[in-house]
């Protein structure tokens, strides 16, 4: 099987560029100006800073988010040195920088939300479609089955039906009997 095709644009020095675009303080402060009773004030607040998303990141690189995540993810196979196949990361040092990257930009993205410095829908919608978090119902399953099943017997009609019975076979009995 050939392997022609368009070079790959991959180059070792992503690996820090791609953590470098990632290590962002978590928030800024700024500096507002609001009406106060004598006159203007300034007043100094911490925010969120833009959260680094993996798009940028390629695009700050000249090349398209899905070859980027092409390099963090494609396995090839490889033969061991006892024949065995083994599959490998093609790119296994950007596999790692990229899943450290992930992790940054969840930690910032966790931080700035617990810190009410994200709206709610969108702390929700983030965690949802860039880190697959889900709201689960929780069901617990043991594994156990119990039935209990219990008959109740009443002594008095059990004895009026034994009556009945031995009454019908004497009659049964002397019918047979003629």
């Amino acid at each position: 099987m050939s392997n022609a095709g368009r070079p790959s644009k991959y180059k070792p020095e992503f690996c820090k560029a791609i953590i470098d675009y990632f290590s962002v303080d978590h928030t800024k402060e700024v500096i507002e100006v609001v009406a106060g009773k004598n006159g203007a004030v300034e007043i100094t607040k911490e925010v969120a800073n833009d959260l680094p998303l993996f798009g940028m990141f390629a695009n700050s690189i000249s090349i398209d988010k899905s070859n980027m995540l092409n390099w963090a993810s494609k396995k090839i196979t490889n033969v061991s040195k006892k024949g065995e196949e083994i599959e490998e990361y093609k790119y296994p040092e950007f596999h790692n920088a990229y899943k450290k990257a992930k992790e940054m930009q969840r930690a910032m993205w966790i931080q700035n939300s617990l810190n009410n410095r994200y709206n709610s829908a969108f702390t929700i919608f983030m965690g949802k479609n860039m880190f697959g978090w889900r709201n689960y119902d929780e069901v617990k399953n043991t594994g156990e089955i119990k039935h209990t099943h219990t008959h109740e017997t009443n002594l008095e009609n059990y004895k009026k039906a034994q009556n009945i019975a031995r009454e019908f076979e004497k009659k049964l009995y002397n019918q047979l009997k003629k």
